[in-house]
């Protein structure tokens, strides 16, 4: 198997955080209050991952500040956080527990993954929308949400998240060395099924329930319910 660098200062490629390869773009930060001659460096640069968006600082360790510098001499100041931001559409109890899990990632990427079972759950208890569910194991949620039609490949995404979450708190369950990449596409696992089986169906309803009028969705009920009997 192909290794792929890690993140090193000015490379304009290597593994994000997140999990994929993909180009970076790094920007020199300037003074705020330049002098008669422009802004001078700080010797600051600003990493930005292409795939995930994510930020982070680096400092320059070699030579003068300002002049051109090698690949490698810079020391990230600020921890690479895993995963994207939290979709808009995630409902805040859930997008809290997220970004307590993205930044811890740095430290854990094995508690990042517990942290986004919990998430799930709570993704769970807004989706059913039945304060006595909250009662109920992770496991048995998901159940109810396929009893009312949740789509196959959301059952598998939120199952993934509930066992791989389970995993991270068991000794040997998940490899060290694969446990950031594996966090990172829990995350965006997270943010799809937010987009599927939150934000699809909202701008679905919103297109209905505008454009169709009040008798033809009246027609619509009666031909599904007359299919039912």
């Amino acid at each position: 198997m192909k290794e792929h660098p890690g993140p090193s200062f000015l490379l304009k490629h290597f593994k994000c955080s997140c999990g994929i390869v993909t180009q970076q773009h790094w920007v020199q930060l300037l003074r705020k209050n330049p002098g008669a001659f422009g802004a001078p460096p700080t010797g600051l640069w600003r990493c930005t991952c292409d795939a995930c968006k994510g930020i982070s600082v680096w400092q320059e360790t070699a030579g003068k500040i300002g002049v051109a510098q090698r690949v490698g001499d810079g020391v990230p100041l600020t921890p690479m956080l895993l995963g994207t931001g939290p979709h808009a559409d995630m409902p805040a109890p859930v997008r809290a527990v997220y970004q307590e899990a993205q930044r811890i990632s740095p430290a854990s990427p094995r508690a990042a993954a517990a942290l986004l079972r919990v998430a799930t759950e709570l993704l769970c208890d807004a989706l059913l929308g039945e304060p006595d569910a909250r009662s109920l194991k992770l496991d048995q949620k998901i159940a109810k949400l396929v009893e009312r039609g949740l789509p196959a490949k959301c059952q598998k995404g939120l199952d993934a998240l509930r066992v791989i979450g389970n995993n991270a708190v068991h000794p040997g369950q998940i490899d060290f060395a694969e446990a950031a990449d594996t966090a990172g596409k829990l995350f965006t696992m997270l943010n799809v099924l937010v987009e599927q089986l939150i934000t699809q169906p909202k701008v679905i309803d919103s297109v209905f329930i505008q454009h169709v009028s009040p008798g033809q969705q009246e027609q619509i009920r009666k031909r599904d319910g007359d299919k039912k009997k």
